[in-house]
């Protein structure tokens, strides 16, 4: 909007004019748009949350001050970035900041302001914060195992060995004799043990003699424990 003022006195002298400018922007920017980082869908881990590629990323007007505000409902954590047109934002939580959330359900949202202050509404996404690992794996022996365990005895249905993981954690238990590997992988049940069978070909692989099992379990956030 261009502005010009001229002046005129009692004696109808007139003045030139003096002149501005100025932008008129009455329309709100669009609410931004939140779309969950690499990995967060299933849980973020503390690895994914402080991410360079972000937690979350948001997409939102070019040059818009957009602030994106995490809760857990209690605590509140907030992350200013600059809008980039169709090009996302990613945000990306400290340490510290991931202290202040603590692990469970954390709601994002987003709000951008454009340059003359007009205001969007909110986008809103959320996802799930994990940043524990489980705990490590039990194993024991299948039955009649701990004398020496029999070809029938290892292939049973009932497993050469029984790991307790977290529920839900992919577990994988490895064997070894040393110089050949097997890998079984199954799924924790919690405090109820899970049966690990060996195949027949797997035996062939492993031989006689003594034989290492190890078991680690990974969670649905990507966390993973140490070794039972």
């Amino acid at each position: 909007i261009s502005v010009s003022a001229t002046a005129t006195d009692a004696a109808g002298n007139a003045s030139g004019a003096g002149t501005t400018s100025f932008t008129l922007d009455t329309a709100a920017p669009t609410a931004p748009t939140l779309a969950l980082g690499t990995g967060v869908s299933n849980g973020a881990t503390a690895g994914e949350a402080t991410a360079a590629t972000g937690v979350v990323t948001v997409t939102a007007e070019t040059g818009a001050t957009t602030v994106v505000t995490f809760t857990n409902g209690i605590n509140t954590v907030s992350k200013a970035v600059t809008g980039n047109g169709s090009t996302p934002v990613p945000v990306e939580l400290t340490s510290a900041e991931l202290t202040t959330l603590g692990d469970g359900t954390i709601s994002v949202s987003a709000t951008a302001t454009d340059a003359a202050g007009n205001a969007s509404s909110a986008g809103t996404t959320n996802f799930t914060l994990d940043m524990v690992a489980p705990t490590m794996p039990t194993l024991a022996l299948g039955t009649g195992v701990s004398n020496g365990a029999t070809t029938t005895e290892a292939i049973a249905t009932t497993g050469v060995v029984t790991v307790t993981a977290e529920a839900g954690a992919t577990t994988v238990v490895t064997f070894t004799n040393g110089s050949q590997s097997v890998s079984k992988t199954v799924t924790g049940n919690g405090s109820t043990p899970v049966a690990v069978v060996l195949t027949g070909a797997e035996l062939t692989a492993l031989g006689d003699g003594t034989i290492s099992v190890s078991a680690t379990a990974t969670d649905a956030a990507g966390n993973a424990s140490g070794a039972g």
